[in-house]
């Protein structure tokens, strides 16, 4: 023990004298009261308050600086819950208006997703993850709970594309619900457009443009587009209107693909007629 205390001295008797020295002039400075002594004393703690208090805000922030981190990691973890919970809502309703359109036709629907898109100027195609395993045909019609998306162009073992309604090589065949004036629905690269209808066709804007039952592709009435526009009502002998769809074809996600039956030779001749321009 003796020999450990003497190796410690040895080694430390600088540090330790020191030590010494500054408990020594820290009680003596405590216990005297001479003036000089405590304006020394006064300054000497009021330092060690300054120091004390600096080091203490230091690992305060630094502290605050763990939680703030804490807090913002958490707030983004709760952003992306609550997104996940807008897009469960949103698909929510998007399935409903599926189911509320499977139960209003009494027809064979094959629930589909749209995996990928195209937007080319005229040529507007949705793939979807549907094919002939599942009995899609080409001329199939494609909707959603809000109107016709497209028909069915191609069709592969898994995948099938669907040409949509802005696609100016897709035509169809359509009325006006309520004063049942028909005529051919067609993309012109800016507008959804029925054209040459005679001047005296009862046309009103917003009314409502569904597919007619002329067509043996889609042989009975589903929504289409509101009339947004009449043009050339003043002058010609036609007008044209200007067709909004119901369809957000920008937005949709889920569709259906409705099985029609329809007699064989009238399909063949009406898909030539939207298969080439």
């Amino acid at each position: 023990m003796i020999r450990l205390i003497r190796e410690v001295w040895f080694n430390f008797k600088e540090y330790i004298v020191l030590v010494l020295l500054l408990v020594i002039s820290l009680i003596t400075l405590t216990l005297n009261e001479h003036s000089a002594t405590k304006k020394i004393r006064t300054f000497a703690f009021g330092s060690f308050s300054i120091v004390s208090g600096i080091i203490h805000n230091y690992f305060n922030i630094s502290d605050l600086k763990d939680e703030n981190e804490k807090l913002r990691i958490r707030n983004a973890e709760l952003m992306m819950e609550i997104s996940q919970l807008r897009e469960y809502g949103i698909l929510n309703n998007q399935l409903k208006g599926l189911l509320a359109l499977k139960d209003s036709i009494k027809y064979k629907f094959t629930p589909s997703t749209i995996i990928s898109k195209s937007y080319a100027t005229a040529q507007s195609t949705f793939t979807i993850n549907r094919g002939k395993k599942d009995n899609i045909e080409i001329g199939m019609p494609v909707l959603n709970g809000n109107g016709l998306i497209g028909i069915i162009y191609s069709v592969s073992e898994d995948y099938s594309i669907v040409r949509n309604l802005f696609n100016s090589n897709l035509r169809v065949i359509v009325k006006d619900e309520r004063s049942r004036f028909q005529g051919i629905l067609r993309w012109n690269g800016n507008y959804l457009t029925v054209t040459n209808l005679p001047k005296t066709a009862d046309i009103s804007v917003g009314d409502r443009i569904v597919t007619s039952e002329l067509s043996s592709i889609i042989s009975i009435p589903l929504p289409v587009g509101i009339v947004k526009e009449v043009l050339n009502p003043e002058r010609g002998y036609f007008n044209d209107l200007i067709i909004e769809p119901l369809a957000d074809l920008y937005s949709v996600e889920y569709v259906f693909v409705l099985s029609l039956t329809t007699a064989k030779i009238k399909n063949e001749i009406e898909l030539n007629f939207f298969k080439n321009p």
